[in-house]
């Protein structure tokens, strides 16, 4: 997640932790509930200093960019539809 935040310029204020407390993030989490996936976030602050952080699922991607900067959102919509038209 942290790399999401890094690559998108985000403010020093937009912290991790601060989407996991949005209502939206809460709803959203909710209907994962209904899917059997691997969990959706991990949180790695065990791991060594360049691997630490919170891994989210792929699905949760879209949701922090848009969250994090909409002109990263804006740019991640463009390339997974270049993907998509891809594999079309």
């Amino acid at each position: 997640m942290q790399s999401i935040l890094t690559a998108c310029f985000a403010p020093d204020t937009k912290k991790p932790q601060d989407w996991f407390e949005l209502n939206s993030t809460h709803e959203l989490l909710s209907e994962f509930e209904h899917v059997e996936l691997k969990k959706m976030y991990q949180d790695r602050q065990n791991l060594p200093l360049h691997l630490k952080g919170i891994y989210v699922h792929k699905f949760l991607v879209s949701s922090i960019a848009m969250w994090a900067s909409p002109r990263y959102a804006w740019y991640i919509y463009r390339l997974l539809d270049e993907v998509a038209e891809k594999y079309m």
